[in-house]
């Protein structure tokens, strides 16, 4: 089981002027987006995904998570910071 920990909160993506929704139910980590359905998140390699997205984090020197870039398909590296 993949540690969900420490992924949980609110980031934004300027490019996109769109906040997304990190949360943790249980042991499992979800993706709540305006106006759909949350999509459950699955540990992939070094990130995690949801059906065609891929979210790849990253961290700051202390660890904890700053940011994400999504892929998905043909839309590629849009960036979100966490607020």
């Amino acid at each position: 089981m993949a540690e969900t920990s420490g992924y949980e909160g609110t980031y934004y993506s300027g490019e996109l002027d769109v906040s997304y929704r990190l949360y943790r139910d249980g042991d499992e980590l979800w993706l709540s987006l305006r106006n759909t359905a949350p999509r459950r998140l699955l540990p992939d390699g070094d990130g995690w995904r949801a059906g065609g997205w891929r979210l790849a984090f990253e961290r700051g020197t202390d660890g904890v998570v700053t940011g994400f870039t999504v892929n998905a398909g043909r839309v590629t590296d849009i960036r979100f910071e966490r607020r």
